[in-house]
């Protein structure tokens, strides 16, 4: 693919170098070639088989590499790792195998006979043996007719059966969307009016109706299955909010939001299982609602179409998809401000005890600092005390005055004493504090 127009002259490769495509501009280009029609002659059999891959980033990757294997061990070229369709013939089928996101289908056309549902030629069992599972597995016959004759649709369960006239009234189309014996559901097709290639776009339409119908209500069982579990975290929930209401202490703010942290890590991990699987069905869910518009049918007769047969089963279970979605969306929200609240109400808590501790703290050094101020008065008054003694005793020895004499000098020398004692404890003191 050069990029030019088949009416426009190529330019000189020199030129044409001057100018860089996107690095991803080759990839949008074959997107929409990818999946081209393959134009089909009634009468004939088409067989689809979808499996569903494992959720890992090379999934597609790894069914992309067993395919090549498998073409290699039998003989014949085989895909690129990053091809996503390939097709090839064995015997008197032509097979189309597609990768898609999360499944690998395996589409092949034979004669209208072809009674072997499941051909041990075609490369099915790469996927089995790599542990992967049917999705689901339809046929459709194409009758060379202008209508389906009554003996075609014998088979079909008449409380599900389905059938419209298409394309003006040129082909028609019944099914009762019943999985048979073999493990396949089945459409007719009468297409006797129509061309090969219109027909092979009206079977690629029933195909992809049928494929997406399915993958589309794959995560009812989940959905059954996660309901009460939503149920019991919102019960739990309500449980820790009582709690909360009741707390009359940081630790029992403490002890709620450990529970509720718990319910948050439970909640995201539901969250984990559900929130693919339910978007994905959704998405299935437009991608189906679009084919079955695109079909244009008529009903014929007193039958349901297929679009009104799928839309009054699929929409209540894309609604239950969405309400389950949408309650855990608010269980997460309810739990946030929760734990918002709470979280907060415990910062005040802390807040008020650090305050009482910083004014205790207060209370504790204002009596220290009494305490110290009454016993250096004490100690000054005791040094005193003990140094006037000293003196006195001194006195006694080097003075011969009488005693009255000896305390008026003591007398005199007490407030020096007492001066210069308390100068010096406030000076001891200074220091320790440095």
């Amino acid at each position: 693919m050069d990029g030019t127009h088949a009416d426009e002259p190529a330019p000189p490769r020199s030129r044409r170098a001057l100018f860089a495509d996107h690095p991803d501009r080759a990839a949008a280009q074959d997107e929409i070639h990818a999946r081209p029609i393959v134009p089909i002659v009634a009468p004939a059999r088409v067989r689809r088989v979808v499996f569903l891959l494992p959720r890992e980033p090379e999934a597609g990757r790894a069914a992309a590499e067993r395919l090549a294997a498998w073409c290699r061990a039998n003989g014949r070229p085989g895909p690129s790792a990053d091809l996503r369709r390939f097709s090839y013939r064995v015997g008197e089928r032509q097979v189309v195998w597609e990768l898609h996101n999360e499944f690998v289908t395996f589409t092949w056309t034979g004669r209208a006979d072809d009674a072997e549902p499941w051909p041990d030629t075609i490369g099915l069992e790469m996927e089995t043996e790599a542990g992967n599972s049917v999705g689901l597995a339809t046929r459709v016959d194409l009758l060379d007719l202008a209508t389906i004759p009554v003996q075609a649709i014998a088979g079909f369960d008449g409380l599900h059966l389905c059938r419209s006239v298409i394309e003006e009234g040129r082909a028609e189309i019944a099914t009762d969307f019943t999985i048979d014996a073999a493990g396949y559901t089945r459409f007719e097709f009468a297409a006797g009016q129509l061309g090969p290639t219109l027909t092979g776009i009206i079977v690629r339409r029933i195909l992809e109706i049928e494929t997406y119908r399915v993958l589309s209500l794959i995560g009812i069982p989940l959905s059954r299955a996660v309901s009460p579990a939503i149920g019991a975290l919102e019960r739990r929930l309500a449980e820790v909010l009582e709690a909360i209401g009741r707390a009359s202490t940081t630790a029992d703010n403490q002890a709620a939001l450990s529970r509720l942290h718990q319910l948050q890590i439970e909640a995201e991990a539901l969250g984990h299982e559900t929130r693919y699987r339910f978007a994905a069905s959704r998405a299935y869910g437009r991608i189906l609602a679009r084919r079955l518009d695109s079909m244009g049918e008529t009903p014929s007769g007193e039958f349901r179409s297929l679009k009104r047969y799928l839309t009054h089963r699929l929409d209540p279970a894309l609604w239950t998809f969405e309400s389950i979605q949408r309650r855990q969306d608010a269980l997460n929200e309810q739990m946030a401000t929760t734990t918002a609240m709470l979280n907060a109400r415990i910062g005040i808590d802390v807040q008020a005890q650090t305050q009482t501790i910083l004014a205790t703290m207060s209370q504790t050094t204002q009596s220290q600092l009494r305490l110290q101020t009454t016993v250096e008065g004490l100690s000054t008054i005791a040094i005193s005390y003990y140094a006037l003694g000293i003196v006195s005793t001194v006195l006694k020895g080097v003075y011969d005055g009488t005693e009255h004499q000896k305390a008026l000098i003591l007398a005199a020398l007490a407030p020096l004493v007492l001066l210069l004692t308390w100068l010096g404890i406030r000076r001891i003191h200074r220091r320790h504090k440095h």
